[in-house]
C-alpha cells in the first residue's frame, strides 16, 4: 500500500511537463537537476540566519504578556502606586514605547545590508525550449537554498519578535512562500521560479536605497528614487507579472 501511495504521489504527470518523465531527470557528471531531497539542505542554513536575527533583535517574548497600551484602570492604579498624575504615567509609557523603536542608524545599517545584487541571474542563457528540463546551475541552486532558509528563519523568529497585528497574515505569507519555492524547485520550474522572484524583488532593490537616502535627509535623491520605484512597481506587478 505504501509503495502504491508513493508511486501515486510522485507520478511524473503531477510534477513534470508533458512528455517528460523522471528518467529524463536523472543526473550525470556534467548535468545536474533539482532533487526534492536538496531542500533539506535549507534547514541547517536557516539556523545561522536565525542566530543572526536573535543577535540583532532582542527577544521580545516577555513583551507579549505586558501591553504597551495599558487600560485606563491600569493607569489609574499605577498613578496611585507611584504617587504621580495619570498624565505623567501616560507620558512614561509613550517614552518607553519610543525606546523600542530602532534608531535611524540601525535602520540605515539594516537597509545597506539588504541591498544585494542578483548578478547570478545574468550570463546564463535561458533561451532554451520551455519543454526541456532545465539543468540546475550552482548559482540558481544557492539562490533557492538561501531564499528558502531565509523564510524558514523568519518563521523561527516569529515567537521572539515583537507581536504585531498582522501576525496571522505573516504566518500565512511565509508558509505560502515556502510552499511555492519548494514546489518550483521540485518540479524543475527554475526559469519561471527565478523570473517570478526577480519580478517581485525588482522594486525592492529601488525601495531600499530610497529609504537609505531618506534617513540621510537627501530629499531630492529620495524623491527621484521614489518616482522610479513607483513606476517599476506598477510595471512589474500590474503589467509584466499578470500579462507577460
Amino acid at each position: 500500500m505504501l509503495h502504491s501511495l508513493n508511486e501515486w504521489l510522485w507520478w511524473h504527470e503531477y510534477w513534470l511537463p508533458p512528455g517528460i518523465t523522471w528518467e529524463d531527470m536523472k543526473e550525470s557528471e556534467d548535468i545536474h537537476y533539482p532533487q526534492p531531497q536538496d531542500l533539506l539542505l535549507s534547514i541547517p542554513f536557516c539556523f545561522p540566519c536565525w542566530q543572526f536575527g536573535l543577535c540583532n533583535w532582542e527577544p521580545a517574548c516577555g513583551q507579549w504578556k505586558f501591553p504597551v497600551w495599558p487600560m485606563e484602570s491600569s493607569l489609574i492604579s499605577l498613578s496611585k502606586q507611584c504617587d504621580l498624575p495619570t498624565r505623567k504615567v501616560e507620558r512614561w509609557f509613550r517614552y518607553r514605547r519610543n525606546q523600542d523603536k530602532p534608531s535611524l542608524t540601525t535602520k540605515f545599517c539594516e537597509l545597506c545590508s539588504l541591498c544585494t545584487a542578483s548578478q547570478h541571474l545574468y550570463g546564463p542563457s535561458w533561451n532554451v525550449p520551455s519543454r526541456c528540463p532545465s539543468p540546475l546551475l550552482p548559482s540558481v541552486f544557492w539562490y533557492y537554498m538561501l531564499e528558502l532558509s531565509f523564510y524558514f528563519s523568519l518563521v523561527c523568529t516569529l515567537p521572539f519578535d515583537v507581536k504585531r497585528k498582522d501576525l496571522t497574515q505573516q504566518i500565512v505569507h511565509h508558509g505560502a512562500t515556502i510552499f511555492l519555492i519548494s514546489f518550483s524547485y521540485c518540479a524543475n520550474y527554475l526559469r519561471i521560479g527565478t523570473l517570478v522572484m526577480v519580478i517581485h524583488d525588482a522594486s525592492d532593490c529601488i525601495l531600499e536605497p530610497t529609504k537609505i537616502f531618506n534617513y540621510m535627509k537627501w530629499r531630492r535623491i529620495c524623491d527621484g528614487l521614489f518616482i522610479i520605484f513607483s513606476a517599476v512597481f506598477l510595471l512589474t506587478r500590474l503589467l509584466i507579472f499578470p500579462y507577460k
